[in-house]
């Protein structure tokens, strides 16, 4: 029951709209739902995911705490979802400071009416509500930034999924994870090639097991034909990603040496 989200998102609209200004936002926010439920389970083929889209008049503060608790919920008493009963329930509308908000690892999230928000900050938005964090980049200088990590979609403006957030969501296990606690050679592939295409003996997600220290997972992206490439390249790069204890991600910048 767990693996199987049912997520609606609700557009919200101004009390008294017309039928055509309802039909008009019910197209945008189907557009959203099939966006949504395409590229999470595009990634994510251990879960199952029915995402509704839904237009609901209501005019007031959208985000957190309440989230348009209460006015979601007569929505749904109302039988206005139909037979659709969902686990998770998004806001589209409103505005704030920032394009989002969602509640770690619950299943509540808005999506803001801003200015160059939408599509990515509903994936982006449901990946907190799925448990996972910022995708965070260490710079050369050794500056932490919170949304630095352009391969993970927990980023700014990134699109995928690191490695840590891979196996956190059970993207990859077993078979396609090395751990490595002492020195050994070993034999990696891009991440996004199929799990039937590789060689019994390589592996795409190298863990490097510390002592006292966060967990390092390295990795191999593609930079070429993958719908997610994230570097425009001459060749596939490898990444190092640090997995803190409180599984807080981040990529180490490529000119910085690990130990």
């Amino acid at each position: 029951e767990t693996n199987h989200k049912r997520v609606a998102i609700f557009r919200t609209v101004p009390y008294g709209s017309t039928d055509a200004v309802k039909a008009g936002w019910q197209k945008e926010v189907d557009e959203m739902a099939r966006e949504f439920q395409w590229y999470w389970q595009y990634h994510n083929r251990n879960w199952i995911f029915d995402v509704r889209g839904f237009v609901m008049e209501y005019e007031g503060v959208t985000g957190s705490p309440s989230y348009c608790r209460t006015q979601t919920t007569e929505f749904y008493d109302a039988g206005n979802c139909g037979d659709f009963q969902p686990n998770y329930w998004y806001i589209w509308g409103g505005s704030g400071g920032k394009c989002g908000t969602a509640i770690l690892g619950g299943n509540r999230a808005v999506i803001y009416d801003n200015v160059g928000c939408g599509q990515h900050t509903a994936d982006h938005e449901g990946g907190h509500t799925f448990g996972i964090h910022h995708a965070g980049l260490i710079s050369a200088n050794g500056e932490v930034h919170e949304y630095g990590d352009d391969t993970d979609l927990l980023a700014a403006n990134g699109w995928g999924f690191n490695s840590p957030h891979m196996i956190q969501m059970n993207m990859d296990t077993g078979r396609e994870i090395k751990i490595v606690d002492h020195t050994q050679q070993v034999l990696i592939v891009p991440i996004e090639t199929s799990y039937h295409s590789m060689h019994e003996q390589t592996d795409q997600h190298i863990l490097v097991k510390q002592l006292d220290a966060p967990t390092l997972h390295i990795s191999l992206r593609k930079d070429r034909g993958y719908k997610f490439a994230q570097i425009k390249g001459t060749g596939d790069r490898l990444y190092v990603h640090i997995y803190e204890r409180d599984k807080k991600t981040k990529r180490l910048d490529p000119y910085m040496r690990v130990g």
